[in-house]
């Protein structure tokens, strides 16, 4: 009997502590989660996260205006991209037109040249130049005695019979200059031709001796007659000729002053040239052919 009271005294004394154990275990989670509660509340407040919704307002704002940048840059650049290519399609548009316009400017000048009438013609008109030389003429023999000038006034047609004494240096410096002049345009130099040059300086003494000056010779004919009567044959040809010129150089700026002997002088068809002086009142004749 007293057996069976003590396994009962244990028995409540069992049941009254796990009942402690369980009413204290609950108020120790309560107590522990109004903690929690309390310093979640305290650690993530809403003025915190009010903060970071204006970061990205701002973030978000600064990377559309950037967007918008770069999406300016690229129109820009395909705007500049499509002005270059219409550029480019014009110039190659107008590329063949200019090219084709210089051909058939070349083809031109080819075909004046190779007319038989165009190429027996001096570019200069011959009276006009007659004109421009005489008046040289008379300003550099002002000073002459009167009876050289009453021998000049002879209309005595001669015949010349003086041998050709050669180039002379005189001649070879008007074709030095000359080239000088057409290397300053990018034309290429004119080789002085032998024959050519004898027929000049036959041009020269013609004009020195029966006393005229023009293109046209009472012997000889045209500048162009007269190649062909001394076997000069060529393509083109043209002629210049002046009076009154002491010395190379100063004859040569005198054509490059007058636009028909200048347009002889940079013809780009001639290829050789020939140059007559006679000293005896400074006859200079110039001629050109392409053979």
């Amino acid at each position: 009997m007293k057996k069976n009271v003590y396994i009962g005294v244990i028995l409540s004394t069992l049941i009254a502590v796990l009942f402690s154990l369980v009413v204290f275990g609950e108020q120790e989670d309560k107590s522990a989660f109004r903690s929690y509660a309390h310093y979640s509340q305290k650690n993530v407040g809403v003025n915190n996260i009010t903060i970071d919704a204006e970061n990205i307002v701002r973030f978000e704002e600064a990377r559309e205006e950037q967007r918008l940048i770069e999406k300016e840059q690229e129109r820009i650049r395909l705007e500049e991209e499509r002005l270059e290519q219409e550029r480019n399609e014009k110039e190659e548009e107008k590329s063949p037109i200019e090219e084709e316009r210089q051909q058939d400017q070349e083809q031109e000048r080819t075909d004046e040249q190779n007319e038989p009438k165009e190429a027996e013609e001096d570019p200069a008109d011959p009276e006009e130049t007659a004109e421009i030389e005489e008046n040289e003429q008379q300003s550099n023999q002002s000073g002459d005695d009167a009876a050289e000038e009453e021998s000049k006034q002879t209309t005595e047609e001669k015949q010349v019979e003086t041998n050709y004494p050669g180039i002379s240096s005189y001649a070879r410096e008007v074709v030095s200059y000359t080239n000088m002049e057409r290397e300053k345009q990018g034309l290429s130099k004119l080789t002085i031709d032998s024959k050519l040059s004898e027929v000049a300086w036959y041009k020269s003494k013609d004009m020195q001796v029966n006393n005229y000056f023009s293109h046209t010779s009472p012997t000889y004919g045209s500048p162009f007659d007269m190649m062909r009567e001394f076997g000069v044959s060529y393509t083109a040809a043209g002629e210049n000729i002046a009076m009154g010129y002491p010395d190379a150089k100063s004859v040569v700026n005198g054509w490059m002053n007058s636009e028909g002997h200048r347009k002889n002088i940079l013809n780009e068809n001639y290829t050789h040239i020939g140059v007559g002086f006679v000293k005896d009142g400074y006859y200079v004749t110039q001629m050109f052919r392409r053979k």
